[in-house]
């Protein structure tokens, strides 16, 4: 399930979680991007809540430099902002705008490595975005760029679903 805080104005954070409870459908530009881009279709993003601090506007940047369908490794992406990797991963954690700036992109060199909302939902997302197979729990190693080439397509189905100001999406199978 994934949900979200949006005031009207802006999204403030995304949650993904194992909750399946459902919720009433609503309509919000945070949700029309969300449906977009589990369809594989681009659109600019929703507004949002402004990073905390001037690294974190600089991380957003480089995130978001990430094409889907591709990743990057916490090692290149410390080394970009002049950071460590242990600190790379911590503030990747820490992004409140999960899916939206894709921190799920940056992987460890030998496979997925964590993601503050759980490995599984990281694996479902770069199944979606091509950058893994869908059998392949971890990136393949044969592969130097460190995405997936010819990755089977991956079709999620999801339920959006709202609850009071959040809305909530089911996690791909």
């Amino acid at each position: 399930m994934l949900s979200y805080c949006w005031d009207g104005d802006q999204c403030h954070a995304i949650w993904l979680h194992d909750d399946r409870q459902a919720g009433e459908a609503g309509d919000d530009p945070v949700l029309r991007w969300l449906q977009a881009y589990f369809q594989g279709e681009h659109v600019p993003l929703p507004p949002l809540a402004e990073p905390f601090s001037p690294f974190q506007a600089r991380m957003r940047r480089a995130l978001l430099g990430i094409p889907r369908g591709q990743v990057c490794t916490y090692g290149d992406m410390a080394r970009l902002l002049h950071t460590s990797p242990r600190a790379m991963g911590q503030a990747l954690g820490a992004n409140p705008l999960p899916i939206l700036i894709p921190c799920h992109r940056v992987v460890v060199a030998n496979g997925p490595g964590g993601f503050s909302c759980g490995v599984a939902w990281k694996r479902s997302l770069l199944t979606l975005e091509g950058a893994i197979r869908p059998e392949v729990s971890v990136l393949p190693t044969d592969n130097p760029s460190g995405y997936a080439t010819g990755a089977e397509d991956y079709v999620h189905s999801a339920a959006m679903r709202r609850r009071t100001h959040h809305s909530q999406l089911d996690e791909p199978a």
